[in-house]
């Protein structure tokens, strides 16, 4: 595999960012993967002896014996965005010469990416720093070969139908029609562990639930569009008593209080459309010369997702994976 990233570059947000580490050889990566992911397991057992949510910290032991072994300023408290499903880190993901780390609860920590980029040039990888959420500030181009030209075609074809669909809105990743990614049901975010979900299909049941809310929005939907009437003249007469009185009236009609379909629980529901999110790209193309193609994509979390394109690609007998970083104009 050849791999090139353009420009290297640091985040001064302190919430959802994502470090890009790039090494020389997949061996290489995949040493600095287990040796993070025993680090941060050592921490987080460190930190049992800490409160739950304790965001102000002193380092850990381990946390002082690996700025000194590796030579890097700490930081003034222990790293609080840890997330460990038993000893699996789920922070880290590791892709051919890649090593992504995540903070995964962004909104729940005031950290940056330091001391981790740092520990991870140590290891020997150029770093990117990428992040704030629900934007992408890297362009990735995915290039790979078909079997054969009839599998290049149709996955050409495929992924073209999806990328070319429009979004909901600017600031929305859903793609109209909730038309999900031909990847999403190779995707294995964390949520998706806190589930039963793995032995069922992400695609079918974010279907199902779609069909669910969509009926549910069917059946109410002349008492929202009557309610919505007079709450709009309640407004206008500013009589606000009868306008609140309407608005306690509307909100049953609402679509959040739809139940999910038969033995789909809220736990699944929440993780296929976590799912759907995160394999969601914010932008993308993709181009084909004969059995050669490049996908062209923007995400906020390459981590997870572009595990999901790879496993996808490869099951459908794809191989010469590169990979190409480059900033993403503005």
């Amino acid at each position: 595999m050849h791999v090139s990233i353009w420009q290297q570059f640091s985040s001064n947000h302190s919430a959802n960012f994502e470090i890009v580490g790039t090494f020389k050889s997949e061996e290489l990566a995949q040493q600095a993967d287990e040796e993070l992911r025993n680090i941060f397991r050592a921490i987080a057992k460190d930190r049992q002896a800490y409160e739950e949510y304790c965001h102000d910290c002193p380092p850990t032991p381990t946390e002082v014996a690996v700025a000194e072994k590796y030579r890097i300023a700490w930081r003034d408290s222990s790293i609080d965005w840890l997330v460990l499903d038993g000893d699996d880190v789920r922070n880290i993901v590791q892709v051919g010469e890649f090593v992504f780390v995540t903070n995964l609860i962004g909104d729940n920590t005031n950290m940056d990416a330091k001391p981790v980029d740092q520990l991870l040039r140590s290891m020997g990888a150029d770093i990117t720093v990428t992040g704030e959420y629900h934007a992408a500030h890297l362009t990735l181009d995915l290039s790979f070969r078909a079997p054969d030209e009839m599998p290049a075609r149709r996955l050409h074809d495929e992924i073209k139908a999806y990328l070319d669909w429009p979004t909901v809105s600017d600031d929305d990743y859903e793609r109209k029609g909730f038309v999900q990614a031909p990847w999403v049901d190779y995707w294995d975010g964390y949520e998706l562990k806190l589930t039963t979900i793995t032995d069922r299909s992400i695609r079918n049941l974010v279907q199902l639930d779609i069909e669910a809310r969509e009926r549910f929005r069917a059946e109410h939907a002349a008492d929202v569009e009557r309610l919505n009437r007079e709450i709009a003249q309640a407004d206008q007469d500013k009589d606000m008593k009868r306008r609140d009185r309407l608005w306690k009236e509307l909100d049953p009609h609402l679509d959040y209080h739809y139940l999910p379909p038969e033995n789909f629980s809220w736990d699944e529901f929440s993780a296929a459309h976590r799912a759907e999110f995160r394999t969601a790209p914010y932008s993308g193309s993709i181009r084909r010369d004969d059995r050669e193609l490049t996908l062209t994509v923007c995400y906020y979390d390459y981590g997870t997702a572009l595990a999901a394109i790879v496993s996808y690609l490869r099951a459908n007998g794809c191989s010469d994976f590169r990979y190409k970083f480059s900033p993403k104009a503005d």
